[in-house]
């Protein structure tokens, strides 16, 4: 039945003679024990065509064979499986995913055995951990017997700290009551939004003793998950705020969320999580509105778009902003197309990466080679040309597109000019051009992308008009273009 509905090769069951297994061990633990042995060939992983059998991965590695108890009560092998339900089975991170690959029979006792995936197991239970090191089962056992030896004061919060003791799958989801006097150096934070006190840990939201009631406890709950709902965090746990517990400060009598104190991920000045690495929008939204009437690109669309973008900002790949010519130097043309011209030149200042509280001014990397594209007949820009931009802009997020910093004006020719990253390699038809005859198709090279539609004269805001290089215009666009203008 399993190996006919199975649509994923980790969910094909079969049946595996005992004598495939050898270097067999009883590893036993508080609970019961398990046989840990090798598979001598492994688990199907799909259909070889050419030598007409099943290609097998994991060869000779080590399984977990677990006795079924009661095998004349079981009907059918989803029973088995709900017996032997493992908790740790996201198939998306194969690494931790354990799934039952078959089923055997000890020829010494008659027992039939589960066979799954191995991989190390609590000492107690000798179920998979939840979480590498982290066993759920077992450790919510050991944090309730604790519950007597500690207490917040104060009814709700124990019973808020013990609730995610209990369901926690990780050590990351567990907090605990930390006692006041366990810190050391204790120092007081003033933020714009509130006060923390620093020690080894920074230790912030003070609540009064009788503030403390349910809708505190919801307010609590929703802060230490804030950072998970924030977009740059959502995949990448990594980047996530510590939060290890709570405390009572003895002289004033707040209790306070204890967290790992890391300019990476909070805010030195209002106190709260960043949106981005060194990034808080609430508080670099306001730097930049404050510089707003420093600076001009005497274009009220460009200005508009700028200020728009500076203000959305979460992290530092999603604002550009407005360079004075001056600031760039070494201005050397380097290539020109049919509705602009390139140019290399060096920015001194360098671009926008935090916020320097002590200096109270942006901090900037040094100075650095970055590209021109000046756009021709500029002076005046269409809002179809900043979609573009745009688009660009947002797609520097995810990764392998050519930066965009910032726009700029050139004086002499009075036309914007977009200043972007500088590819110092070149284009690819110039890599391959130079060096086809040295590459080698295994290699792995970073490729960039650049111009998302921006093939077209800046002035231009009419949709239906076709741009491009004759042979990559798609053939259905010909047939509504009725004029052309080749450009040699």
């Amino acid at each position: 039945k399993k190996q006919l509905e199975a649509l994923k090769y980790y969910e094909v069951v079969e049946w595996i003679p005992f004598d495939r297994f050898n270097n067999i061990e009883v590893i036993k633990g508080e609970f019961g024990s398990v046989i840990k042995a090798n598979w001598i060939d492994g688990s199907i992983r799909s259909w070889d065509d050419k030598n007409n059998k099943w290609s097998r991965i994991f060869s000779n590695e080590a399984y977990c064979l677990r006795i079924i108890s009661d095998i004349s009560n079981i009907s059918d092998i989803s029973e088995i499986e709900n017996q032997y339900k493992v908790r740790n089975t996201d198939a998306r991170n194969l690494i931790n995913y354990i799934a039952i690959c078959g089923i055997t029979k000890n020829p010494e006792n008659h027992n039939y055995m589960v066979v799954m995936g191995y991989q190390d197991v609590c000492d107690q239970c000798l179920w998979p951990p939840t979480e590498k090191k982290w066993c759920n089962s077992c450790n919510s056992k050991r944090f309730q017997d604790e519950f007597k030896n500690w207490t917040s004061g104060n009814e709700i919060i124990d019973k808020y700290i013990q609730e995610k003791q209990l369901t926690a799958l990780n050590r990351d989801d567990a907090i605990e009551w930390i006692s006041f006097d366990t810190f050391k150096d204790v120092c007081l934070i003033e933020g714009e939004f509130g006060t923390a006190l620093r020690a080894n840990l920074i230790v912030n939201f003070e609540i009064d003793d009788d503030d403390v009631d349910e809708e505190w406890a919801e307010l609590m709950g929703e802060w230490i998950e804030t950072q998970s709902r924030l977009p740059n965090f959502r995949e990448d746990r990594k980047n996530l705020i510590k939060v290890y517990g709570i405390t009572k400060d003895p002289e004033k009598h707040d209790f306070m969320i204890v967290t790992e104190y890391n300019e990476k991920k909070i805010c030195y000045k209002c106190l709260l999580p960043n949106t981005g690495e060194y990034w808080c929008n609430k508080c670099n939204s306001k730097y930049f509105q404050n510089e707003f009437e420093k600076w001009t690109s005497d274009n009220e669309l460009i200005d508009e778009f700028i200020q728009k973008k500076q203000l959305e900002a979460i992290n530092t790949k999603e604002f550009i902003e407005w360079i004075h010519f001056d600031k760039l130097q070494d201005v050397e043309q380097i290539g020109q197309g049919g509705f602009g011209t390139a140019f290399k030149a060096t920015w001194i200042d360098g671009y926008i990466w935090r916020w320097n509280h002590e200096n109270n001014e942006w901090k900037r990397t040094s100075e650095f080679e970055v590209c021109l594209k000046r756009l021709d007949k500029s002076h005046t820009v269409s809002r179809e040309f900043l979609r573009e931009v745009e688009t660009q802009l947002n797609a520097q997020r995810y990764g392998n597109t050519i930066p965009i910093y910032g726009i700029t004006k050139d004086p002499e020719h009075d036309d914007y000019m977009i200043v972007m990253d500088y590819a110092k390699v070149g284009s690819l038809r110039k890599m391959l051009n130079e060096q086809y005859s040295a590459l080698i198709m295994t290699d792995i090279y970073n490729a960039w992308i650049t111009d998302f539609g921006l093939c077209k004269p800046v002035t231009s805001d009419r949709e239906k008009d076709i741009y491009g290089v004759l042979p990559y215009i798609a053939p259905e666009a010909w047939s509504s273009a009725a004029t052309f203008r080749f450009n040699g």
